[in-house]
């Protein structure tokens, strides 16, 4: 009589990790991923202070502090060029190319320290909606901090 061999029990697949992702859309990404913008330092900021860890979340932070960076400097513009007369929609415009218009005509209509004022005020905004302190950390290596040309 021939003994039965006990087959041995199935070794387990390798758990598979999820694929990590970006939370944001294609679209956001593909229009807000600048290395060159404001998010570039709040991404920086985020990582140094702890509030994101990964780089799919750093990309993230890039992305939307560009784009709530972007529509507070439009909104608060608009509301400055209001209150002295001057109507300007950046909501009707197209191309990238008529947005530096409508900035240019603001610039010449605006002085130079209302400017300045706004884009602090910009950086402040899409900070407070994203929870980013300013940080003065300088942890990155000099390749990554240098200026993009």
């Amino acid at each position: 009589m021939k003994k039965r061999v006990k087959p041995e029990p199935p070794t387990p697949a390798p758990l598979k990790r999820p694929r990590p992702y970006l939370m944001i859309s294609h679209q956001c990404f593909e229009k807000y991923f600048w290395l060159d913008g404001p998010g570039r330092k709040i991404a920086i900021d985020a990582l140094s202070a702890g509030v994101v860890s990964t780089s799919y979340e750093a990309v993230d932070v890039l992305c939307l502090a560009n784009m709530m960076y972007e529509e507070a400097f439009h909104d608060l513009i608009t509301s400055d060029m209001a209150a002295v007369g001057h109507t300007i929609n950046y909501k009707n415009a197209k191309t990238e190319e008529e947005i530096r218009q409508l900035t240019s005509e603001a610039l010449a209509v605006l002085d130079d320290d209302r400017m300045r004022a706004i884009l602090r005020k910009a950086d402040a905004i899409a900070r407070g909606l994203l929870a980013v302190p300013e940080t003065n950390a300088e942890w990155l290596p000099s390749f990554l901090t240098a200026p993009v040309h």
